[in-house]
């Protein structure tokens, strides 16, 4: 093994894009670790936004929490 190579190998954790209307920013949240949703929360308000992940999932990236 090579310096800094571990047992387990690091995934990053699935993201989606979300605009919070309600200050007007950009986040990326993260899924939820029971792999249900992507929870997150506005960085300046603390609004809370949750997408429910489908069996059929979605093509869009990116979502609007309003």
């Amino acid at each position: 093994m090579a310096a800094g190579d571990t047992k387990s190998e690091h995934k990053p954790k699935p993201f989606i894009g979300v605009r919070f209307d309600c200050c007007n920013v950009y986040m990326r949240i993260k899924l939820n670790r029971a792999g249900t949703a992507f929870v997150g929360w506005c960085p300046r308000c603390t609004k809370r936004a949750e997408v429910k992940v489908s069996k059929s999932g979605s093509k869009n990236p990116f979502f609007v929490a309003t």
